[in-house]
């Protein structure tokens, strides 16, 4: 899916800016007065098993740290990024690439996980 078909750019976009409003205004408790972009993991999975393009939009503690599998889940950041780059995403199972995949999902993802499971022991 993402790695043949070409999506306009400003799909993934507003997929992202829609997905972001919908969060801010749930006013999750534990994100009061905190910035939900600097924390919430955004990305598609790939291959999927319905034929549909799904934006992720996850916010941390996690059930898990297995939340974002390797090669399987493709950032936003990355999406947009081999959008606007090559007009079409490169996905990990064609272009492997797991630092790029650590550095953009898993690093940023248990940075999150670490803060917001301290806090609920704290509580």
């Amino acid at each position: 899916m993402l790695s043949t078909v070409y999506i306009q750019f400003s799909v993934f976009a507003e997929l992202y800016r829609t997905g972001m409003k919908l969060l801010h205004d749930m006013k999750v408790e534990r994100f009061h007065g905190i910035s939900l972009s600097e924390y919430v993991v955004a990305g598609y999975t790939y291959p999927v098993s319905v034929k549909q393009l799904h934006l992720h939009l996850v916010l941390p503690p996690f059930k898990h740290e297995k939340v974002f599998l390797y090669p399987r889940w493709h950032s936003h950041e990355k999406v947009i990024h081999e959008l606007s780059t090559y007009g079409k995403v490169r996905t990990y199972d064609q272009f492997p690439d797991e630092e790029e995949w650590r550095r953009q999902v898993f690093d940023h993802a248990m940075k999150g996980h670490a803060k917001f499971r301290l806090m609920e022991n704290v509580r």
